[in-house]
């Protein structure tokens, strides 16, 4: 018997989002930068109305929004467009420790440009220390990148507060927001550029979203060239159902996000005070309510992930970032949170989402009292 925690790896689109998509995977496929006929005119009408409905959600006006592939390519053309843009002014970038990998690893190429790189560590409950960030500054940065909710062990930063601190140092500050949107309440209107992908709300994969603000002026120097579509920021024929599907998901998620908030963090409550009977010896990572109200990341001490995940191949759990899953290497998140490298080693993520029920809170528990006592 499968056991999906769900979240959105193992969840298929809405039958809502389907639909609105399909008229654009069928009848009305049209590249909307092709003016002269009216399938083309079609195209680019769905899009500008995604993209309206995309800017009500994030307190920003539709021409702020460019399309992307992804929250990963987002991250690569914010930072480095912004870095490369703002050149002349300095070259320091300030990031953290548990940023997801397409920051970390932009923040290394910038590096390797010869770029300036400062990473902030984060306390054992994985949050950042804002008066570090103050203390990190230079005349010489220009770019403050820090995410809104961890993608490994779902800690929530204080994103109002560490705006702050960039803006009265006329710092542009860069936000992941790819797992906060659609999940929690936020007020986006003091974050200067945001990246956001679909997937991560049940929309379709392989589209995103990068914010860049008009006021204050921030520009980029795009990082792909060759067609002048969205206002010479970002080349390239756009997906527009994916467009569509984005919209589409991310207005079923806001209508309920109160709602589904409020029932997840139950739901993972149960789920943290169960494992912790079973397994005594079991240690959440991140702080245990600044987090998103879907994430539970345990470490199972004395017992490697790699272990549990061959016995749990039934239940969608993960030990780390999906996007860091073919590495082998143990997460560099829940690194950051302790010097004890079993720690680690020893790491789960439960992932709760909108198909997540009581029942299947109670079978993941059921399954865990067998695979704890076969394992110890």
């Amino acid at each position: 018997m499968a056991v999906y925690l769900d979240h959105h790896a193992t969840t298929p689109l809405d039958a809502r989002v389907l639909d609105a998509m399909m008229p654009y995977l069928t009848d009305a496929y049209g590249n909307p930068s092709s003016q002269s006929h009216r399938w083309g005119w079609q195209a680019e009408a769905a899009v500008e109305h995604a993209r309206e409905r995309l800017a009500g959600t994030l307190a920003a006006v539709p021409d702020e929004l460019v399309f992307t592939s992804g929250a990963t390519e987002s991250n690569n053309m914010l930072i480095l467009g912004l870095l490369q843009k703002r050149a002349r002014k300095g070259n320091h970038l300030i990031t953290c420790t548990t940023e997801h990998r397409s920051v970390v690893d932009v923040a290394e190429r910038w590096r390797t440009l010869g770029g300036a790189v400062t990473y902030l560590d984060v306390d054992s409950n994985g949050l950042i220390d804002p008066q570090h960030l103050a203390q990190a500054c230079r005349q010489e940065t220009v770019l403050i990148s820090v995410m809104y909710a961890n993608n490994e062990i779902g800690v929530v930063q204080p994103i109002d507060l560490l705006a702050e601190i960039a803006h009265e140092r006329g710092i542009a500050f860069h936000c992941d927001g790819v797992q906060a949107y659609g999940k929690l309440s936020v007020d986006w209107s003091h974050v200067d550029m945001i990246s956001l992908s679909a997937h991560k709300l049940y929309g379709p994969k392989g589209v995103g979203v990068a914010v860049i603000r008009r006021r204050p002026n921030v520009r980029i120097m795009a990082q792909q060239v060759g067609g002048g579509q969205e206002n010479g920021r970002r080349a390239g024929t756009l997906n527009v159902a994916g467009i569509v599907g984005f919209a589409e998901a991310a207005e079923l998620a806001f209508d309920e996000v109160g709602q589904e908030s409020k029932r997840l963090g139950e739901l993972r409550t149960r789920l943290w005070q169960g494992l912790k009977s079973i397994y005594p010896k079991a240690i959440i990572n991140g702080h245990q309510s600044l987090r998103l109200p879907g994430n539970l990341n345990v470490s199972f001490m004395g017992i490697p992930s790699a272990k549990i995940l061959l016995e749990a191949h039934d239940i969608a759990l993960s030990a780390g970032s999906a996007c860091s899953s073919g590495t082998g290497e143990p997460s560099h998140v829940i690194r950051a949170l302790s010097s004890d490298p079993e720690r680690a080693q020893c790491a789960i993520r439960f992932g709760l989402g909108r198909s997540t029920s009581e029942t299947d809170i109670n079978q993941t528990l059921e399954r865990f009292s067998k695979l704890i006592s076969k394992l110890t």
